[in-house]
Order: C-alpha cells, then sequence, then structure tokens
C-alpha cells in the first residue's frame, strides 16, 4: 500500500507507505505540516490498520520545515498509544542532524523512551537498513 496526501495548493505532505514483510508502515512527512494534516495521516492509518497488522512505526522527517509544536501531544499521547494498544513495538524517527526533524524526535523520544523501542537515524538508507535486517515479528 502507499498513499500520498495532497494539500490545498496541490503539494504532498505526506506519504505512508505499508512494508508487510516486516510489518511495518514508513510515513514520510514534507514541508510544513499542520496539526491537521498530522491528524489526518494518522487517523487514515489507524482505519486502515483495522485490517492491517503493524509493529514497527518509521516516522521520517528528513524533508520536513515545521517543528509539530501543536500537534506533537497528539501525535504521542493519543495516536501512538491507539497504535500500540494494535501491537506497535519500534518507533524509528528519521531527521537530519539540526533539523526541524531532530527537534520531534527529541520531543518525541522524551515521551515515549518509557513506553516501546525507540531509535533514531540521521538518514532513511540507515534507518531502512535496520527495518529491513532487524528480526521483525508480530512478537518482537
Amino acid at each position: 500500500m502507499e498513499k500520498e496526501f495532497i494539500n490545498e495548493f496541490g503539494k504532498i505532505y505526506s506519504k505512508v507507505i505499508y512494508l508487510p514483510k516486516h510489518y511495518a508502515v514508513v510515513v514520510e512527512w514534507y514541508g510544513y505540516t499542520t496539526r491537521a494534516q498530522v491528524e489526518l495521516v494518522g487517523n487514515f492509518i489507524q482505519e486502515w490498520g483495522k485490517g492491517h497488522t503493524f509493529t514497527v512505526f518509521v516516522n521520517d522527517c528528513t524533508n520536513i520545515i515545521s517543528v509539530w509544536e501543536d500537534s506533537i501531544e497528539w501525535f504521542s499521547r493519543i495516536w501512538v498509544q491507539r497504535m500500540k494498544g494494535r501491537g506497535l513495538k519500534k518507533f524509528i524517527h528519521i531527521a537530519k542532524s539540526g533539523s526541524f526533524g531532530e527537534q520531534i524526535g527529541e520531543q518525541l523520544y522524551q515521551i515515549l523512551k518509557e513506553q516501546m523501542q525507540f531509535y533514531s537515524y540521521k538518514n532513511r538508507a540507515d534507518a531502512m537498513y535496520f527495518v529491513e535486517s532487524s528480526k521483525t515479528s508480530l512478537n518482537n
């Protein structure tokens, strides 16, 4: 599965990809994203996830230019908690050093570090290597 989300200016602000072999959902974020957009993508995954299993969530903020100041609470304390209830175990965050995406990752880490396995990478290649080489199953 692959789904793109397009803003009112015709620009892609997010892409969701499912990797069934690795029980992973990868979300790519682009440009400036609003809380409404973050919630729309999250709610799509939540609905879609009713018929699919995933234990790994990859949050790719490599190309984001906003800090999610108004989205962190909803995303981490509501959405991630719902997904944990459905089996989410690993959260992988990707962001460049010194970027808005890195700030998002630092905030998410502080909230989620005690709740699940949290991994942070500076580039997508390393993160995806981890996903593809990890023993990923419904139990770990």
